[in-house]
């Protein structure tokens, strides 16, 4: 096995380099867990596997967890992380913190207005999609913090907002998501669209 793995590297790893920018960081991740596998270091097991199991872990057992705490305990976590290296380069702390999961209510209701106005659409898997080419018609600009921009603007939505919003029931390539559904295993909070995850806009 050892030596089919390593023959297959040898031979492929360039080609897939070229395909996966992140290949040779997830083949060290790779090479970390078979090494812990192969030696059977009860010490230090889990941490070197854990790069590729967790991910298998999230897939298979994931969906189970729905309380709203197990998230809240892991963003807590990163967020004093994140608190203390600022405190270390001696950055002033921000004088009012305001967490997404704080004001889900108020969003809702902004969200609501936007479906009002005519510049977004719900879709039928309780999505909330911005409509660019309503608010355009509307006479609205919508590249106006850089104008420059304005005659490229479905282009770079393709490439950007809109790339990163695909689902059932877009009216468009450049419109985009505005509140995504939950999936299996993922935080969520109560909306007139059904329970969804993600706020995501971002007006211009």
């Amino acid at each position: 096995m050892t030596e089919d793995f390593s023959a297959y590297v040898e031979k492929n790893a360039t080609a897939e380099a070229k395909k996966d920018e992140k290949f040779s960081m997830h083949l060290k991740s790779l090479n970390v867990a078979r090494h812990a596998i192969l030696t059977k270091n009860e010490a230090t097991y889990f941490d070197d596997v854990k790069d590729v199991y967790l991910p298998i872990l999230d897939k298979e057992q994931g969906s189970k967890f729905t309380e709203l705490s197990i998230f809240k305990q892991f963003t807590t976590y990163w967020e004093e992380d994140y608190n203390r290296d600022m405190a270390n380069l001696n950055v002033l702390p921000p004088t009012q913190v305001i967490r997404v999961s704080d004001v889900v209510p108020q969003i809702v209701t902004f969200v609501e207005k936007i479906i009002e106005s005519g510049s977004a659409y719900a879709t039928t898997d309780g999505d909330v999609y911005f409509d660019v080419r309503n608010f355009q018609a509307s006479g609205h600009q919508y590249a106006k913090l850089k104008p420059t921009n304005a005659g490229d603007t479905d282009k770079l939505l393709a490439e950007g907002e809109g790339s990163l919003s695909i689902g059932a029931g877009k009216k468009s390539s450049v419109d985009f998501a505005l509140w995504k559904s939950s999936k299996p295993g993922e935080p969520r909070w109560p909306s007139p669209w059904g329970e969804v995850i993600l706020f995501l806009l971002r007006m211009r």
